[in-house]
Parts: structure tokens; C-alpha cells; sequence
């Protein structure tokens, strides 16, 4: 008894961490009436974040334009190789699902912010009504990657033992962080030029180097 109410504990815990992720939307005011929006991470889907408006009317869910309580998600389209903004099919489910905006930027695991890819409207279903997006901030988002992506290199991958990060600059103070699908913290070391992870469990992982403000996300693979 004491072992199952340990795991409840774990899970519950777990939980909290994987699902307290906020992003904070506000677009579209044609169909949205203005309003700000608050998402919270709620699945991973193939190693990308799924994000939705939370269910408390106080923390962002808003109606939309008088045609029913809207339901929004940020997601990674594999249909059409893009992430998306999302909005329900009027009954809070995404059975069927209107697009209002997208960014073919290919992130991962995260969404990509105002700052990484560009984020256009889908204008054959909002018949060009929305506009631009206003706010799209959270911790959360993938930021701008170019500075680092074309410096660093990660290897090897698939990695068994020692993952090393080959292209940084002395005493450049790199923050370098590995998360498991679940997007659980799992390493955290500033200026980390090597990483044991003969420890881990294999699977993918995710490895988010972040530097000025700047950031670069890897899938690693552990075997």
C-alpha cells in the first residue's frame, strides 16, 4: 500500500511539472472579441509539446464572438509539416477544427515564438479577419536559434555513453539542459561540454542549449 500511494504521490508530482507550462495568446480580435488567452502544455504528440486554453474562464478561455465557449491549441500539424493555432468545432472538441494561424518553423519539442519562423494567418478559413497576432510569449516557445545553430555540434547521436558538445566558446556561460519526452528536467549544468548519460534510460531526449537569450533544441537519441 504504502509503494502504490508513493507512485500516486510521484505521478501527481510528475504531473504538475510536465503540465504547468504557460503561453500567453492574444490575436484575431474579429472572431477571439480581444481577449488574452492562456495555454497549458497538456500532451506530447510524437516528441512535440501540445498546448491548450485552460477550462477556467478567469485564466484566459474567453467566448468567441457570441458563437459558443472557445477552445484553442498550439500544435505540430504531421499532415502538413507545421505548427498551428487551432480553434474547436464549436462543441470544445478537435474532431473538426478551424485553423486561424501557422509557422512551418520545424522546432522542437516546443512551439516556435514571434521571434522563430513566421506565423501566418490562415486566411481560406478566417477570410483574412484576423490580422497579425498580437501577443504569443511564454517561457516555453523557441526562440530565435540561428546565432548557435550553425556553431555547435552535437555528437554522437544516437549516443550510448558520452554525449559531447563540440563549438563552444570559452567561458560562454551556455545553459545546457536535457529533457525526456515527457518534457521532464532530467540534466541542468551551465557551460557543460560533455554529458554522461550512460545513467539514462534509453529513448529520446531533448537537449535545449540556450545562450544570449537565444536558444537551439536537439533530439538525442539514447541506446
Amino acid at each position: 500500500m504504502k509503494a502504490i500511494l508513493k507512485l500516486i504521490f510521484f505521478v501527481f508530482i510528475l504531473s504538475n511539472i510536465t503540465y504547468s507550462q504557460q503561453i500567453n495568446f492574444n490575436a484575431c480580435h474579429s472572431l477571439l472579441d480581444g481577449d488574452d488567452y492562456v495555454f497549458e502544455q497538456i500532451n506530447i504528440v510524437n516528441g512535440r509539446a501540445v498546448f491548450q486554453t485552460v477550462a477556467d474562464p478567469a485564466m484566459g478561455s474567453r467566448d468567441c464572438n457570441g458563437i459558443g465557449f472557445c477552445t484553442l491549441q498550439i500544435l505540430w500539424s504531421d499532415g502538413n509539416n507545421r505548427w498551428e493555432i487551432i480553434a474547436d468545432d464549436g462543441n470544445g472538441g478537435f474532431s473538426n477544427t478551424f485553423v486561424l494561424y501557422y509557422n512551418t518553423e520545424n522546432s522542437q519539442p516546443i512551439p516556435p515564438g514571434l521571434t522563430l519562423g513566421t506565423w501566418e494567418e490562415a486566411t481560406t478559413v478566417t477570410q483574412s479577419l484576423c490580422g497579425t497576432i498580437n501577443t504569443l510569449e511564454g517561457s516555453v516557445l523557441s526562440t530565435n536559434q540561428n546565432t548557435i545553430d550553425n556553431q555547435i555540434i552535437i555528437h554522437p547521436n544516437p549516443v550510448r555513453d558520452e554525449l559531447f558538445i563540440d563549438g563552444l566558446e570559452p567561458e560562454s556561460n551556455i545553459l545546457v539542459v536535457v529533457y525526456d519526452v515527457l518534457g521532464k528536467e532530467v540534466f541542468y549544468q551551465k557551460s557543460a561540454e560533455s554529458i554522461d548519460v550512460s545513467n539514462f534510460k534509453k529513448g529520446i531526449y531533448f537537449l535545449k542549449l540556450t545562450l544570449d537569450e537565444k536558444a537551439l533544441t536537439k533530439k538525442v537519441i539514447i541506446k
